[in-house]
């Protein structure tokens, strides 16, 4: 079991709702289309990011002006998939790509525009890890810490629903999302994870449903105690569980 401590955190949801509602009741959300500014992106590099860039740029740079430039994590499932599939598609129609949109496309793109626009020279790491994208960016952050390259590690992670033709091997996320969470080893809530292979009936029936950053961000938005999340990949089915404290 390893043990980080949460100093803050951020989410970016499309709908204008108080967002302990949104964690209580679970209300299926309509993409109302909306589209942070991200201010603290110079408006060239602005104009170049898609709606998932701006999304998940304006949750970081939140976080960076109340805590700080830091080393950072940025985590996504897909990353800019509706992106990458259009231009798949232009190749298949024998339409030209464009340089600047097939440069944005590539994993890393958004947390390099994140560096560039701080000129930041801290370490920041790119990594995709299916469904387990809140426990990933854990793993990453705890080793940072654990080599003590700095107090506190920014992670973002941040995904959006894909093309409608293949929605039925993936419907999750039902709408585009970031979460933001600065994490320390000894500073804010502290979260203790661990996982196991025993699944329970409950447990199995959450395969595939959930996107586990938002529940985790639900869960601290309520003040739970813990949070359960099921994935189910190259690995087997496992149940991650998190404890909570220090609220």
């Amino acid at each position: 079991m390893q043990t980080l401590c949460i100093k803050d955190w951020a989410v970016w949801i499309p709908a204008d709702i108080d967002l302990a509602e949104w964690a209580e009741n679970n209300p299926a959300l309509a993409d109302d289309g909306s589209t942070p500014k991200v201010a603290a992106v110079p408006p060239a590099m602005r104009r170049r990011l898609d709606r998932l860039g701006k999304i998940s740029l304006s949750v970081a740079s939140d976080l960076v002006e109340r805590n700080g430039y830091m080393p950072s994590v940025f985590c996504s499932r897909h990353g800019e998939i509706q992106t990458t599939i259009q231009m798949l598609k232009d190749l298949i129609w024998n339409n030209d790509i464009s340089p600047t949109r097939f440069s944005l496309s590539v994993h890393n793109a958004i947390s390099g525009i994140f560096t560039i626009a701080n000129k930041s020279e801290l370490p920041v790491t790119s990594i995709t890890a299916g469904r387990q994208d809140l426990t990933s960016c854990f793993y990453e952050a705890y080793g940072q810490l654990k080599e003590a390259k700095s107090d506190n590690v920014l992670c973002v992670i941040y995904d959006e629903p894909i093309p409608d033709e293949y929605q039925k091997y993936c419907p999750v996320p039902r709408y585009p999302y970031a979460v933001g969470l600065v994490l320390s080893l000894d500073q804010g809530i502290k979260c203790s994870f661990s996982h196991s292979e025993k699944l329970s009936s409950d447990c199995i029936e959450k395969i595939g449903k959930e996107v586990m950053a938002l529940e985790f961000i639900k869960a601290i938005i309520l003040q739970k105690e813990s949070v359960e999340f099921v994935t189910d990949n190259s690995c087997g089915k496992q149940v991650w569980r998190v404890t909570i404290e220090n609220y």
